[in-house]
């Protein structure tokens, strides 16, 4: 019964809505506090590992948090690409 225009006669159209940027902007504080969460969360997943026997979850926890450190690494090669494109402008 899609196709029908009884349906069809009671339905409202949505109104358009503008576009949602396709990225917040964030401040350089709250970049700090991500990095510094996430190097946080890091330091704690190596000492997980480090005080954890070998073959346990606890360890492997450890490891899954010790990858937090990826993404502060590349927001710090961002940020220096960000500058140095700055400073040639």
């Amino acid at each position: 019964m899609v196709g029908d225009p009884r349906f069809l006669a009671g339905a409202r159209t949505i109104p358009a809505s503008p576009p949602a940027p396709l990225m917040k902007y964030v401040t350089s504080s709250r970049r700090q506090l991500v990095m510094a969460t996430l190097l946080g969360l890091a330091i704690v997943g190596a000492a997980m590992r480090y005080w954890a026997p070998n073959p346990s979850t606890a360890r492997d926890i450890g490891t899954l948090l010790m990858v937090m450190w990826l993404p502060a690494v590349g927001n710090i090669i961002a940020f220096a690409v960000r500058q140095l494109h700055k400073r040639r402008s």
